[in-house]
C-alpha cells in the first residue's frame, strides 16, 4: 500500500476516477437510451410492417367486392337470362380468385348460379312450376339479409382443401338506383395468404393472420396455420378492436415459437380477424448486445490509457511544485532577484513567471519605498510636497504589508500541500494557495494602474468618443461572466460624444463594472444622460451594499468593506481610489448611494468638454 501514499500515485488514482466517471457514466446512460429507442423502434418497425400488409389485404379485398357493386344498365327489376349469365362469366373471367357467383332474387331465391368446378352454366327456373328444380332459398342467410339492405357482406372464413375462402355479397342495382338482386361469391384466400407469407422482422420475425375464431388461417411460416389462440386474453382484446402497438409491457409476451417475443397487433374490424407480428427478443435486441460489447471493449483500453496519462500527468506536474515552493520561500524572505525555471509549457509555468514578475515588483517596490522616504525628507519645507510623500510613503507601506501577507499565506500553504494526508486537505490547501495567488497578481496589476493614476492624476491626452460605445467594448470583454452569473444586464446611455482621457475614463468603467459583477444578486444598470455641460453616469446594482460605517471609507486606499471581504473574493481596495483619482483628475466628481443588501449606485459626473481641451 505504500504506492498509494505518495502523492504522484494519488494523483493518478484520482486522475483516472475523475476522467473515467464521467465516461462509465456517458456509456451506462448511452446503452439504457439505445436500449428504450430500439424497443421503440422494434414497435414501430411492426406497426409499419402491420399496416403495409392490412393496407394490402383491404386493396385486395376491396378490389374483389367493386367487382360484385354492379348498377345494371336497366329501368326495371328484370334482368334477361342470358345477360345474367353474361355478367357472371364476366365476372370469373376477369378475377381468377372468384371460385363460385350467383344471383338472389329480392324473396331470397336464387337465380343463377356459376362455378370453375362446372363446365357447363347451371340455371336456375325464374317459373314458379312445381315440376320444375325449386330455387334454394337463402333469404334468412347473412349473405342475403345484409346485401338487400344495401350493405356489404362478409363471411367468415372457412377452409378447404385448396385453401382459405370467404362468402362475399353486394347488392346489384338498377340504373336507377333501385336494389332489384343480390349478387353473392365465393372467393379464394389464397391472395391473403401469399400477403401474409412473405412478410417477416429481421431473422426470426414472423406475422400470421387469426379469423373471428382466433385460428390462424395464414402464417409466414406455414406450421402455425389452424392453430387456435382464441383463449389467450392478449388476442381476445385484439378481435375486440383494441390495437397493440408493441410498446406496452404486456406486448412482451411468450410467442407463437414458444420464446420471448415483441407483439404488435392491429384488428381488421370489418372482417373481423386480426392481423399480428412477432419478433423474437432476443433476435430483435440482437444489434444492442453488439453496441454492448463493443461499448464496453472501448471501455477497458480507455480505462488501461487514462490510467497511463494519469501516471504521466501526474509525474510532470508535481515535479515544479517543489520548485516553485522553494521559489516562494526565497521570495517571501526578501531574496526577490531569485528566479524560478519551471519549462513545462502550461499553467504551472505560468505561476513560476508570476513569482519572478512579483518579486522584481517588490524589488522596485522596495525601492520605491525608499527613494520616497528620502524625498520626504527633502521636500520638508513645501506642505504639499510634504503631505503627498506621506501619502506614498503610506501608500507603499500598506502595499508591501498587502502583498507580505499573501505571500506568506502561499508559503504556508505551499508546505501544508506537501505535509497533507488526504486528497480533500490538499485541495483545500490547493485553493487556498490559487486564491492566495489570484490575490497578489490582481494586487500588482492594481499597483500598475495606480503608478499610471495615482493621486494628483492630471491627464495629459485627450480624445472625442462616445461614451456608449466605449462601454459597450467594456460589457463585451465580461459577458462570460455576465452569462455565468445569470446577470440580467441593463443599458441607457446618450451616443453623443465627449471628450475624455483615454485609456482613463475606460479604467474607471472597467473597476465600476467589475465591482458590480462580482457584488451583485442577479441585475445590473448602466444609464447616462447630459445635465449641462456635463455627463452624468450611473452604475448600480442589486447586491450586499456598503456597511454604513465602511461608507466614509469606500476610497481610502485598500480598504474594502467587511461583508466584501466576507465574501472571499479577489480584491485589493484600490480600485475605487484609481476611479476617484481619473474623476478628479478630469475635473469631474463621483460619489455613492448604498444601502446594506439593497445594492450600490456609483454616480460620475464629467465635462462635456475639460477645461484643458478648451
Amino acid at each position: 500500500m505504500k504506492f498509494f501514499q505518495s502523492l504522484g500515485s494519488k494523483f493518478t488514482l484520482a486522475f483516472t476516477i475523475l476522467g473515467l466517471g464521467p465516461l462509465i457514466l456517458m456509456g451506462i446512460t448511452a446503452l439504457t437510451f439505445i436500449t428504450l429507442t430500439h424497443r421503440q423502434d422494434i414497435g414501430t418497425m411492426e406497426m409499419q410492417l402491420l399496416r403495409q400488409k392490412t393496407r394490402e389485404i383491404d386493396e385486395f379485398i376491396e378490389e374483389t367486392i367493386g367487382l360484385f357493386e354492379i348498377h345494371a344498365n336497366v329501368s326495371g327489376k328484370f334482368v334477361p337470362d342470358q345477360d345474367r349469365e353474361f355478367l357472371l362469366v364476366e365476372l370469373l373471367e376477369e378475377n381468377s380468385f372468384i371460385i363460385e357467383a350467383s344471383f338472389i332474387s329480392l324473396e331470397g331465391k336464387e337465380l343463377f348460379s356459376i362455378d370453375r368446378g362446372q363446365e357447363t352454366v347451371s340455371k336456375l327456373s325464374r317459373i314458379q312450376d312445381t315440376s320444375l328444380l325449386q330455387p334454394s332459398n337463402v333469404s334468412r342467410l347473412p349473405k342475403f339479409t345484409v346485401a338487400a339492405k344495401g350493405e356489404r357482406y362478409f363471411g367468415p372464413i372457412y377452409q378447404t382443401r385448396s385453401g382459405p375462402m370467404m362468402t362475399i355479397a353486394a347488392p346489384f342495382y338498377n340504373n336507377q338506383g333501385e336494389i332489384i338482386m343480390v349478387l353473392t361469391g365465393e372467393i379464394s384466400l389464397l391472395p391473403i395468404s401469399k400477403i401474409v407469407a412473405i412478410s417477416n422482422l429481421g431473422a426470426e420475425g414472423y406475422l400470421y393472420l387469426i379469423d373471428q375464431t382466433g385460428t390462424v388461417i395464414a402464417s409466414s411460416d406455414n406450421k402455425y396455420i389452424f392453430q387456435n389462440l382464441q383463449y389467450a386474453d392478449w388476442i381476445k382484446q385484439l378481435l375486440a378492436g383494441q390495437i397493440h402497438d408493441g410498446q406496452a409491457a404486456t406486448d412482451k409476451r411468450l410467442g407463437l415459437v414458444s420464446a420471448e417475443v415483441l407483439a404488435a397487433g392491429v384488428p381488421l374490424a370489418k372482417y373481423g380477424w386480426a392481423l399480428v407480428v412477432e419478433w423474437p427478443t432476443a433476435d430483435a435486441f440482437a444489434i444492442v448486445s453488439t453496441v454492448r460489447s463493443q461499448v464496453m471493449a472501448f471501455s477497458a483500453l480507455t480505462i488501461l490509457v487514462v490510467a497511463i496519462l494519469g501516471w504521466l500527468i501526474g509525474r510532470k506536474v508535481l515535479q515544479p511544485l517543489s520548485m516553485l515552493k522553494q521559489g516562494a520561500r526565497k521570495i517571501g524572505s526578501g531574496e526577490f532577484d531569485y528566479q524560478i525555471k519551471v519549462e513545462t509549457g502550461d499553467e504551472i509555468q505560468e505561476l513560476g513567471e508570476v513569482f519572478n514578475r512579483m518579486g522584481q515588483d517588490l524589488k522596485k517596490l522596495e525601492e520605491l519605498k525608499a527613494a520616497m522616504i528620502r524625498a520626504e525628507a527633502l521636500a520638508e519645507s513645501l506642505r504639499k510636497e510634504r503631505e503627498l510623500s506621506r501619502m506614498r510613503v503610506e501608500f507603499l507601506s500598506n502595499t508591501s504589508h498587502q502583498l507580505r501577507t499573501p505571500m506568506s499565506i502561499a508559503n504556508w500553504n505551499f508546505d501544508l500541500v506537501a505535509r497533507a494526508k488526504t486528497d480533500d486537505e490538499r485541495a483545500k490547501y490547493l485553493k487556498d494557495l490559487d486564491l492566495g495567488l489570484k490575490q497578489l497578481n490582481a494586487i500588482i496589476t492594481d499597483l500598475m494602474v495606480v503608478s499610471e493614476f495615482g493621486v494628483g492624476f492630471r491627464n495629459a491626452v485627450w480624445k472625442e468618443v462616445k461614451i456608449d460605445e466605449l462601454l459597450k467594448k467594456v460589457v463585451a470583454a465580461r459577458k462570460p461572466q455576465l452569462d455565468e452569473k445569470k446577470i440580467v444586464y441593463e443599458e441607457a446611455l446618450s451616443g453623443k460624444p465627449i471628450v475624455i482621457g483615454h485609456p482613463a475614463i475606460q479604467v474607471v468603467l472597467e473597476n465600476l463594472m467589475d465591482n458590480a459583477i462580482t457584488y451583485t444578486k442577479d441585475r445590473i444598470k448602466v444609464g447616462g444622460k447630459i445635465e449641462g455641460s456635463d455627463i452624468h453616469l450611473v452604475v448600480e446594482d442589486n447586491g450586499i451594499g456598503i456597511l454604513e460605517k465602511d461608507q466614509a471609507s469606500i476610497f481610502t486606499q485598500f480598504f474594502r468593506g467587511e461583508n466584501a471581504i466576507s465574501k472571499k473574493n479577489v480584491g485589493t481596495g484600490l480600485g475605487l481610489l484609481i476611479c476617484k483619482n481619473i474623476i478628479e483628475g478630469h475635473g469631474g466628481k463621483i460619489w455613492f448611494e448604498s444601502t446594506e443588501n439593497q445594492g450600490t449606485k456609483f454616480h460620475v459626473l464629467l465635462p462635456l468638454k475639460p477645461k484643458e481641451v478648451s
